[in-house]
């Protein structure tokens, strides 16, 4: 239910809520949760800020729980800032917080654009040859960094002019 492409965030909250239930401390239902809340507080509207509040919740609770540690949760809750809550600032930190966890391309990549846009472009220089100098050994990876080629090829073209 959860991996359904677009996912119900309805039915996909009925199955974690007793998961949530049973274990207050599993990060993945939380940040699960998350993202049901922030499906379905598609505008910033009152009823969507409430929404958005318990998203936020859950991803706080998400990265609190988060066994891993890869910067997977952070980085989640810095595209959510940037995208749902359109809050940057809060997106870059949640994206530093990401890099400080784990190098990650995404992490990378999506700091770099927010410093171009701030006129940044030493850091998003810095943190563009920080994402493209990390070696990409299994498949996944792989096919990660192909997909974000077009973004890639995007930041360096601004960094260029």
């Amino acid at each position: 239910m959860l991996l359904r492409q677009p996912p119900d965030p309805y039915t996909a909250m009925d199955y974690l809520q007793p998961i949530l239930t049973k274990n207050p401390k599993h990060g993945v239902a939380h940040w699960y949760m998350a993202r049901c809340y922030q499906a379905q507080g598609h505008n910033y509207s009152s009823k969507g800020r409430k929404v958005y509040q318990k998203a936020i919740k859950h991803f706080q609770q998400a990265i609190k729980f988060d066994n891993q540690k890869n910067g997977h949760f952070w980085y989640e809750f810095g595209c959510f800032y940037r995208d749902a809550m359109q809050n940057p600032t809060e997106a870059r930190t949640c994206f530093e917080n990401s890099l400080n966890q784990n190098i990650n391309l995404r992490a990378c990549l999506d700091l770099a654009e927010l410093e171009v846009a701030d006129g940044n472009f030493y850091r998003a220089r810095v943190l563009l040859q920080q994402g493209l100098a990390l070696v990409s050994i299994t498949r996944p990876e792989r096919e990660q960094r192909d997909r974000l080629e077009s973004r890639i090829k995007g930041i360096q073209a601004q960094l260029d002019d």
